[in-house]
């Protein structure tokens, strides 16, 4: 053996157990506070959407050009509601096997959703739902939860969407170390009163949205199917 050989890192694995603690917190989700009414509310959510995607006869289109503003407002609500669905079930995923630190990168999303969703409702115009369906909407998510929203809880939030130190200090166990450095773990782990916090966020936001939804589409007649394709299909 070299001794290039001798000094090669090989760090043992037989400790890292993932999957099977993945797992066995998987299996035990019921038990986590507010699982069951995040569940029922991410359904809920979904199903306003899945309804009301094929009620509006929105299958798709190839351009936003040639829609009315109630067309506009149905497709962004329609999309809007379809991100903020799958938001919603990652978080719930996350929060429930052991993650529940990365999980609010999925509450932000949503809440997103749901603050964008307020300001293409109140636009009469249809306008701020064609520059979002294009892609450049006027008013970040900053802005929007100044107006809509908390803007303090979203700046919680963006602490665990980036590489910020302050997120290492989140992680922390209930004993720090002796040179005062938070003592993290790299396993997944239950933390309920955490998971239970998020999972009542998730709930929420997805009420939220879906209300709205709902509202609009009450307010609305059905149009025809306008061409064909690029709509997500949240079936």
């Amino acid at each position: 053996m070299s001794e290039q050989d001798k000094d090669t890192f090989a760090p043992p694995l037989g400790d890292w157990q993932f999957v099977r603690l993945e797992d066995e917190l998987r299996a035990a989700r019921k038990h986590v506070p507010n699982f069951r009414l995040a569940n029922v509310a991410r359904r809920h959510l979904a199903a306003v959407v899945h309804v009301s995607y094929e009620r509006l006869g929105l299958s798709g289109v190839h351009s936003v050009d040639s829609l009315t503003a109630a067309q506009l407002k149905q497709l962004a609500l329609t999309q809007l509601g379809f991100l903020g669905a799958r938001a919603a079930s990652a978080g719930i995923v996350l929060a429930t096997c052991g993650y529940s630190l990365e999980a609010p990168v999925h509450l932000r999303r949503l809440i997103e959703c749901s603050l964008r969703s307020r300001a293409v409702l109140q636009d009469t115009s249809g306008q701020h739902a064609r520059e979002w369906l294009q892609g450049g909407a006027k008013g970040s998510a900053a802005r929007l939860a100044h107006k809509f929203g908390d803007p303090e809880e979203l700046k919680l939030l963006d602490i665990t969407a980036h590489a910020d130190a302050r997120g290492v200090a989140l992680a922390r166990g209930p004993e720090l170390s002796a040179d005062g450095i938070p003592t993290v773990s790299l396993l997944p782990q239950r933390e309920a009163k955490r998971e239970g916090f998020l999972l009542y966020g998730f709930a929420y936001e997805s009420c939220l949205l879906s209300t709205g939804h709902r509202r609009s589409v009450r307010r609305s007649r059905p149009h025809s199917t306008v061409g064909a394709g690029t709509a997500p299909a949240p079936s």
